[in-house]
């Protein structure tokens, strides 16, 4: 009998140990939506802090990956995001780019073009301070 109950009060404190997202890591999403279609460069920082560069056509654009604090070579310490392309000077775009860590929105710009039509945009964001 003492030790079904000893087994009762052991599966009693392992069901209520403490779980939850672990702090050492990070859900990175870098997106960008437009009201009008065009060519864009983005530069993004990624899970091992290495910036990638990708061109796209197009109104939408997202990237999404897990971050390390204690990744390669010395843990993600900065969240890069930057947005260069040319629209037309007359075109009417708006548009939206953002950085969420944890799927909560952490630092955004609105994108609208100078009156030559150069968009040239970035943002960042610095997790596990």
């Amino acid at each position: 009998m003492k030790k079904v109950i000893f087994l009762l009060i052991a599966a009693t404190l392992v069901g209520c140990s403490k779980s939850g997202p672990d702090p050492n890591f990070i859900t990175i999403k870098y997106q960008y939506t437009a009201n009008i279609s065009s060519t864009y460069t983005v530069t993004y920082t990624d899970e091992h802090n290495l910036t990638q560069t990708v061109n796209f056509t197009g109104t939408t654009w997202s990237q999404t990956f897990q971050a390390s604090a204690s990744g390669y070579p010395s843990g993600f310490d900065e969240a890069f995001f930057g947005l260069n392309g040319t629209v037309s000077p007359t075109a009417a775009l708006n548009g939206t780019m953002t950085i969420s860590s944890n799927n909560n929105v952490v630092e955004s710009a609105v994108v609208t073009p100078a009156t030559s039509g150069q968009l040239d945009f970035s943002i960042y964001y610095i997790p596990f301070k």
